[in-house]
């Protein structure tokens, strides 16, 4: 298992800072994976080419956004952590309707490389992060992530409307789904 993939800093930990979040995630070796990550997903899920995510796959962030999202999400690096940011994530743009919602998963399946591909059950997780990311009245994609550094988690998480205890709910019932993946068995610390 890489480094970054044991990283996990769980919604009560809502008083740590978020630059000092970021700094953790990095020595856990987030920012080494930027460049690791092929094409196919650059193209889809990397701001840098912002035609095809306005068109087909809005919330495409920039890795130091991404992993922002990752804090006040209180989700680790793990496949089921990553479907549900990524969906929370498209799904704050409310643009993302049930075709794009199709054509991503689609896309991911029969076009990422396997190591990046959601199973089944990440499909589902990924849905209900777009599903109730809709609910979030922030675009997180958007945030300026060098304005929050200096804040703790808490107070950034009311300041964007991002509800801890509705994911706490979320993250309940994912455990309850999928009892026996390595994220679900975290549910505890949330």
């Amino acid at each position: 298992m890489k480094p970054y993939a044991k990283w996990h800093l769980p919604l009560s930990d809502d008083n740590v800072l978020v630059g000092d979040a970021l700094d953790d995630i990095t020595a856990h070796g987030s920012d080494s994976i930027d460049n690791d990550i092929p094409l196919i997903i650059r193209l889809i899920e990397n701001p840098k080419f912002g035609w095809l995510n306005d068109w087909f796959f809005p919330g495409a962030a920039k890795l130091k956004v991404h992993d922002t999202i990752h804090i006040l999400l209180g989700r680790g690096m793990l496949p089921k952590d990553e479907a549900f940011v990524i969906g929370y994530t498209m799904g704050s743009t409310k643009e993302m309707t049930e075709w794009r919602i199709k054509l991503f998963c689609w896309l991911n399946q029969k076009f990422y490389p396997k190591a990046y591909r959601f199973t089944d059950e990440e499909v589902e997780v990924f849905r209900t992060g777009v599903r109730y990311g809709w609910h979030c009245e922030t675009n997180l994609s958007k945030i300026f992530v060098d304005d929050i550094l200096d804040k703790p988690v808490s107070i950034v998480r009311k300041a964007l409307k991002v509800d801890a205890d509705w994911l706490r709910y979320l993250y309940q019932m994912e455990a309850d789904e999928f009892p026996n993946s390595t994220e679900s068995l975290r549910s505890a610390e949330r």
